[in-house]
């Protein structure tokens, strides 16, 4: 009865062994997925995940080195805690983007500020 089966699909082990393999993938689409959809539909107004995704845009290209700085600081802190205390952080991150996603969407402006900035100034023929 195994043969009839499709092979398209994955089993609940190969998923779990995708997952842990991918778990840093896996945990900021589920944070981005849980944000989106909190922002939307949560008691904040979706205006104010936009707002604050713009505010860190700008902030990341008007001010690339400081924000260089907080975000390595931020993802330094998060990895060198131990094991338990980075899941309780994931879990907290977790609460934060049903709670409070435009936080989760400014750190992302942030994040795309500086990459935006960083990749116009490695392109640019004046430089």
């Amino acid at each position: 009865m195994d043969d009839n089966k499709s092979k398209d699909s994955l089993s609940m082990k190969e998923l779990g062994e995708l997952a842990k393999k991918n778990r840093f993938e896996v945990f900021f689409c589920l944070i981005f997925l849980i944000a989106c959809l909190f922002g939307i539909v949560g008691y904040v107004k979706p205006g104010w995940s936009l707002f604050s995704t713009v505010v860190g845009s700008i902030l990341g290209i008007l001010f690339p080195f400081k924000m260089d700085l907080v975000i390595k600081s931020t993802f330094h802190f998060i990895f060198k805690q131990e094991k338990t205390v980075f899941i309780v952080l994931g879990v907290g991150i977790l609460v934060l983007s049903i709670f409070v996603p435009f936080l989760i969407f400014a750190f992302l402006g942030i994040i795309g500020g500086r990459t935006l900035h960083q990749m116009a100034v490695n392109f640019s023929p004046r430089s």
